[in-house]
């Protein structure tokens, strides 16, 4: 996929943590896969063939498919594993539809989609790993189910979190996120988003 076709927030994080860092690269694209399939599909049922299609293609190592293409160098059993629990993870989290089992659900996809990074060798100067109240944001922003859940739940959540632990392109998403009054006005503004970020890169 073109690069600057991925979530704002990703793509500066690609540019951050290493632009030729294929890994990484792959695996923002697979969750933009995931994520996009919520906005263009209805159906659970049909997100449910999708993904078990894609379980598919990758029990079969089908490298060719354009949705995993960029895991061919990385082919191993724990991989291929990782892959496959991150769908199982996210057929899950489909069909959630409470705030708590939400949490759980991108818990366990969160650990499946950083333990890729840990246990693989790839050539990147700065270790990176994702947050998973990050993910179960990022989803909800840019997802059509927004509506289903109480962001005051998560707003409350996020006030007594550790922000130190945050990545910091994910913590300032989080704070632009739930300093809005309105959270159904759920756009952020890139500009206003790279100022803070700017702001708080400088603060350190």
């Amino acid at each position: 996929m073109n690069l600057k076709n991925l979530f704002y927030i990703r793509y500066l994080q690609l540019r951050y943590y290493g632009r030729k860092n294929s890994l990484i690269q792959a695996l923002f694209s697979l969750e933009d896969f995931f994520f996009e399939m919520t906005n263009n599909v209805e159906e659970n049922l049909i997100i449910k063939i999708k993904l078990k299609w894609l379980e598919e293609e990758i029990e079969k190592e089908n490298f060719e498919n354009p949705i995993i293409k960029d895991f061919f160098q990385f082919t191993d059993k724990k991989l291929k594993k990782s892959l496959l629990g991150l769908i199982y993870c996210f057929s899950k989290i489909v069909d959630t539809t409470d705030e708590k089992n939400l949490i759980k659900n991108f818990q366990d996809f969160n650990y499946q989609f950083n333990l890729i990074l840990k246990n693989q060798n790839y050539n990147c100067g700065r270790k990176f790993q994702t947050s998973y109240f990050f993910q179960t944001i990022f989803f909800l922003y840019n997802s059509d189910i927004f509506s289903r859940f109480n962001m005051c739940f998560f707003n409350d959540l996020f006030r007594l979190m550790d922000k130190a632990k945050f990545d910091t392109f994910e913590l300032v998403f989080l704070e632009s996120f739930f300093d809005k009054k309105n959270f159904e006005l759920k756009k952020i503004k890139k500009i206003k988003y790279l100022l803070r970020l700017l702001f708080k890169f400088f603060s350190k």
